[in-house]
């Protein structure tokens, strides 16, 4: 029943986090709208709408599935995929968030408080300082660099250098995504990697 559903989206809500609540509202970014988003300051609301938008329900779980998945609550996915729950065509996952929204995602969950902290400083000409307050997430700040058109799934660049003097180990990672999207050749990583050598001497 229904009810029984709606029981299961309640543990899965007492079990997030604040933070994580915010992860899940980045996450689905590309599925909602930014107006709609705004509003949502618990996962129940944000699963509320998902349901109204026919992207979430009992006979189809699996986006939540995947947002599970990518935030790596291992715990509250067998939970979903228990008998009751399981989806008649036997897909496990949706894959309705995009590589690049994982990427961010990603790279958000390898950055350190101090890596944020010289991030914003890199950012100081280019965002307001309202924007780069000490409490802004990561994840905050990827959306304002998106209304800024300074991210993008295919403008990267920017986010690129940023973390190359931040992190080079997840510039690879970037460099990676970049390649395996875009070059299946490899003629990206080639050339990406000639011009990070000589930084890296």
């Amino acid at each position: 029943m229904d009810l029984e559903f709606q029981r299961v989206l309640l543990k899965v809500q007492e079990s997030l986090t604040g933070d994580e609540v915010q992860d899940l509202v980045f996450l689905c970014c590309d599925l909602l709208s930014l107006k709609d988003l705004s509003t949502v300051s618990s996962a129940g609301q944000l699963f509320s709408l998902l349901e109204k938008r026919n992207q979430l329900s009992r006979e189809d779980p699996s986006l939540l599935l995947d947002l599970l998945r990518i935030m790596k609550r291992n715990s509250l996915i067998r939970d979903l995929t228990s008998d009751d729950y399981k989806q008649t065509n036997g897909t496990t996952y949706s894959q309705q968030i995009s590589p690049y929204r994982q990427l961010l995602y990603e790279l958000s969950e390898s950055i350190c408080e101090q890596d944020l902290k010289n991030i914003k400083f890199l950012l100081l000409k280019t965002l307001s300082r309202k924007k780069l307050e000490k409490d802004t997430t990561l994840l905050q700040l990827f959306l304002d660099m998106e209304k800024e058109d300074l991210l993008g799934e295919h403008n990267l660049d920017v986010l690129q250098k940023i973390i190359a003097d931040i992190n080079p180990s997840l510039e690879k990672r970037m460099i990676k995504y970049k390649t395996e999207r875009y070059e299946p050749g490899g003629m990206v990583i080639a050339q990406e990697i000639g011009k990070i050598t000589p930084a890296s001497v």
